[in-house]
């Protein structure tokens, strides 16, 4: 019975790691480090010496780099990269049961996910594909997690064979993994709280951890430190993460990120530009915006709000 239940279980699909399409640059970083070799063996016949011993340290060194670079691309040749199979969607060091799989989908772009943290990624000068899993679980807050894992350069194309594989696991999940608002799992007491103090006070607090208050909505509108924009005047809503590096000459010291609540006003400046406030709006507020927000569009259904920030881990 086990070996019958053996075959009949459904293939893995696999996107593995590939040989690149060029050796082309095998053929010319060798010639750099043979002439290098060469170059070092005149020295040592003609002198100087010293001559002889620099540049034989410099083709060693490019030897090792050029040994190390080969080698790791016929390492990951049929090396299993991420894999759909019937036990979930696996990628890196991590599974995801099928159940767990709201939306997946590939993506290219300057970035890379972090391997000790799939819910982080970085931003890169070349472009990469990776594999971008929105789950089902949400974190503390409320907001459905995200993850991701970013391909060997040089992969098997079968792309799309593996997501039809997905769809196949997980008939229910789509492509969209981008997350809204909409994916908000809300907390039920959290949300009769929220509810029972507009209907009571006619406003809701939003609070750091210490208590003190960083933003009120109002039957007036929206106030955030000094600058208050009334209901009547508010185009939109969005959540956003901005970054800030700071250089110590011309190195990157170290990124920092914050998650603002974006509150774009109909009014326009003297530039013409639509009056915008940018207060912050971190993951420990309290309400968490993932449960404020669910009640804001309750109280103003036609109220546009957006979800953009990045996951910090």
């Amino acid at each position: 019975m086990a070996q019958e239940q053996f075959e009949n279980r459904p293939a893995d699909v696999v996107v593995a790691g590939a040989a690149p399409p060029t050796v082309t640059w095998r053929f010319v970083y060798g010639g750099i480090v043979l002439a290098l070799w060469i170059g070092a063996a005149v020295c040592a016949v003609m002198g100087p010496t010293w001559a002889a011993v620099a540049v034989a340290v410099i083709a060693g060194i490019g030897t090792v780099l050029f040994a190390a670079n080969v080698w790791a691309e016929h390492h990951i040749v049929g090396k299993p990269d991420v894999t759909a199979g019937p036990d979930g969607l696996t990628a890196g060091s991590w599974t995801i049961p099928w159940d767990d799989v709201r939306s997946c989908g590939f993506v290219t772009g300057p970035w890379r996910y972090k391997l000790l943290n799939p819910q982080m990624y970085e931003t890169e000068r070349s472009d990469a594909t990776s594999l971008i899993v929105t789950r089902r679980t949400a974190d503390d807050n409320g907001r459905q997690i995200q993850v991701g894992y970013t391909l060997y350069e040089h992969h098997t194309d079968n792309l799309d064979e593996f997501l039809a594989a997905v769809r196949r696991y997980a008939p229910s999940s789509d492509d969209q993994f981008g997350r809204s608002t909409r994916d908000y799992v809300v907390d039920p007491a959290v949300n009769g709280r929220l509810v029972a103090q507009w209907a009571a006070e006619g406003r809701l607090t939003v609070t750091n951890r210490r208590g003190k208050e960083k933003l009120l909505f109002d039957g007036a509108g929206i106030r955030a430190g000094r600058d208050t924009i009334a209901w009547g005047s508010v185009a939109a809503l969005g959540a956003v993460t901005d970054s800030h590096t700071t250089k110590m000459n011309g190195v990157s010291t170290g990124t920092t990120y914050t998650h603002r609540l974006v509150i774009v006003s109909t009014e326009v400046d003297r530039k013409g530009r639509n009056v915008t406030l940018r207060p912050e709006y971190a993951s420990d507020y309290v309400p968490p915006l993932e449960q404020l927000v669910p009640v804001l569009q309750g109280i103003l259904p036609s109220l546009s709000i957006t979800d953009k920030r990045r996951s910090l881990g």
